[in-house]
């Protein structure tokens, strides 16, 4: 699917890169944070994205632009299978 959809995004032009990356993010259940979603409406909006990612210097560091996670939030699962398919 991401290979297909990026063949027709034109790198060049800002929204349509925001745009593949709202669905990429989508399609793979990870949430940006605040920040990062104002930064995309600012870039859909028209904003230049160097003029919107200077005004964001120092607000990330490489692993913050996704909300974090809750902890705790996902306890272990029991592996389930079934005898009939698997010989152990």
């Amino acid at each position: 699917m991401f290979e297909n959809e990026i063949k027709n995004v034109n790198e060049n032009d800002p929204k349509q890169m925001v745009s593949f990356l709202r669905k990429a993010t989508q399609a793979l259940g990870i949430k940006m944070n605040a920040k990062m979603e104002d930064a995309f409406s600012k870039i859909e909006k028209g904003d230049k994205p160097e003029e919107v990612a200077g005004g964001m210097e120092g607000d990330f560091s490489g692993e913050n632009f996704f909300e974090e996670r809750k902890k705790g939030g996902n306890k272990a699962r029991k592996i389930l299978y079934d005898e009939n398919l698997y010989e152990l």
